[in-house]
């Protein structure tokens, strides 16, 4: 759970759980104000953003996919600031294609 902005509130949740004090008040009780707009505002959606696991692994697995993508056009970016580059534009230019398919397959 660690890098998750809600790992607080997850923690939280366990320990109340664990030592059989757990409600939704007491748990809104003990949150700071961020923490309790995070958890109010995921409780008041409609709709769930995903209905099973293989669809959250399919999310997150876009995500890191994008997350990568910017990290090669960064890279991009800086090579092309350069005059001599050799073959490392052209191979980057390829991954970024290829993480663009792999994307917009996960969509």
């Amino acid at each position: 759970m660690e890098g998750l902005a809600s790992s607080s509130v997850l923690d939280l949740a366990r320990k109340l759980n664990q030592d059989k004090r757990f409600s939704p008040s007491t748990l809104l009780e003990r949150l700071s104000t961020e923490e309790a707009r995070l958890v109010t505002g995921v409780a008041s959606e409609t709709e769930a953003h995903a209905l099973d696991a293989s669809e959250c692994a399919r999310i997150v697995r876009r995500l890191r996919l994008e997350r990568e993508r910017g990290a090669v056009q960064r890279e991009l970016d800086r090579l092309q600031q350069r005059p001599d580059t050799g073959g490392e534009l052209e191979s980057l230019l390829m991954r970024k294609m290829g993480l663009i398919r792999e994307i917009e397959a996960l969509r």
